[in-house]
């Protein structure tokens, strides 16, 4: 779970370090050069449109290898977190904390609720070796940059509750059965009820084989 931790440290730094200079590192996509530096990253190649123009650089943090790639492309703003999250034994914690970051806790309900008032949108879905945070705002630049440093701060400082993470995960609640009223002990929780679903589908052992 440390090291899970450690690596989300990791790259919400890194991205918080640069995301006030994106635009001035879209402005100067034609100034770069394969081994020039900027803020701390090296550019390591740059990427061309059909009239050879360059549209983006992967940039490379030079103290740790992060890898960025960053583009200046006719879309609203975006971006794709994607964090390295090996499981270190069977509990799940990734998958627990890709439902709990963004959506428990004081802070997680604010990026909720900023999202809504952003015209952002948003997903997020955990692999067997990594998690991934895509979203995007339709309100701009100002906008966008608002909402990725909410998102920012509910990953690095979340403050969701131990029955909250409970609730989410597993537990035992009660249910009533339409037909006679009569009310029984059930399994619930959002993780709890995805996994089933996915236990239950027939390609889900080919997912584990890969």
């Amino acid at each position: 779970m440390m090291k899970t931790r450690h690596n989300v440290v990791l790259v919400m730094i890194l991205l918080a370090s640069l995301c006030v200079n994106v635009m001035a590192v879209e402005n100067q996509f034609e100034k770069l050069q394969p081994g020039g530096s900027f803020n701390g990253f090296v550019a390591q190649n740059l990427y061309l449109n059909g009239k050879d123009e360059p549209i983006g650089a992967r940039l490379i943090h030079q103290k740790t290898g992060f890898t960025l790639d960053l583009f200046g492309i006719q879309s609203v703003p975006q971006a794709f977190l994607w964090v390295n999250s090996l499981p270190e034994d069977d509990m799940g914690e990734p998958h627990t904390c890709e439902h709990l970051l963004l959506g428990k806790g004081t802070k997680g309900r604010y990026v909720a609720s900023l999202e809504n008032m952003s015209l952002g949108q948003s997903t997020a879905y955990t692999s067997q070796i990594y998690t991934a945070y895509p979203f995007s705002s339709q309100g701009g630049n100002d906008v966008f940059y608002t909402l990725l440093n909410a998102k920012l701060d509910a990953m690095l400082h979340p403050n969701f509750s131990d029955e909250e993470i409970r609730r989410e995960v597993c537990h035992i609640g009660l249910t009533q059965d339409p037909a006679t009223g009569a009310l029984k002990l059930d399994e619930k929780g959002t993780v709890y009820n995805e996994m089933v679903s996915s236990f239950e589908q027939y390609w889900y052992p080919l997912t584990i084989s890969l």
